[in-house]
């Protein structure tokens, strides 16, 4: 699978991050995960 330069940007910088900020991120990204991939409306998915 190939990425973009932002997405590549964007892989390295979680790689940076120290554990509890990379598991805080992962956690809101889960949130917007429906919203980002499936379509579901913001104010949804954040329920």
């Amino acid at each position: 699978m190939d990425t973009t330069p932002a997405e590549s940007d964007r892989a390295l910088a979680l790689a940076e991050l120290r554990e509890p900020e990379r598991r805080r991120a992962q956690e809101r990204f889960a949130v917007l995960r429906p919203h980002l991939e499936d379509g579901v409306p913001a104010q949804d998915a954040a329920i």
